[in-house]
This record gives C-alpha cells, structure tokens and sequence, in this order.
C-alpha cells in the first residue's frame, strides 16, 4: 500500500469513519514531506525519518519509540 493511501486511511479511521490506524513500523521514510499532516497516533516505531519534513504535523500520540529522527525538519 502506498503511503500517500495509508495516511488516506489514517484519516478515515481518525474520523471514526473506517480506515485504519497507519502503522508505519520500521518504514523507511527518509526526507519524506509530511509537513502540516495529521499525523496523530501514528505508529512509527523503529522507522527512519532522518531527514523528513515534518512542519506543522500532528504527531499527537504518534508512536516515534526507536525510531531515527536525526536531522528531522520540524519548526
């Protein structure tokens, strides 16, 4: 599944409206452009966000335990 579709689905299931929470779990997101997404309770445990873009994101409850965030963009 892409991610574009994934976090598609997060949404939904954030809304109560079906979906599914995203697990992004050991994903490599390396200089991903994830600025101003709903990220809330997302499920990035182990994954490598060095680099990524994440300016404005909600990252309420996001699961980011042992996940690389070295160099992340986020202010």
């Amino acid at each position: 599944m892409s991610l574009k579709k994934m976090l598609e689905d997060h949404i939904l299931w954030l809304n109560g409206k079906g979906g599914e929470r995203a697990d992004l779990h050991g994903a490599d997101l390396r200089g991903a452009d994830l600025q101003g997404v709903n990220l809330r309770g997302v499920n990035f445990q182990r994954a490598n966000l060095q680099g990524t873009y994440l300016r404005s994101a909600d990252l309420q409850d996001a699961d980011i335990r042992n996940a690389d965030i070295r160099g992340c963009i986020i202010a």
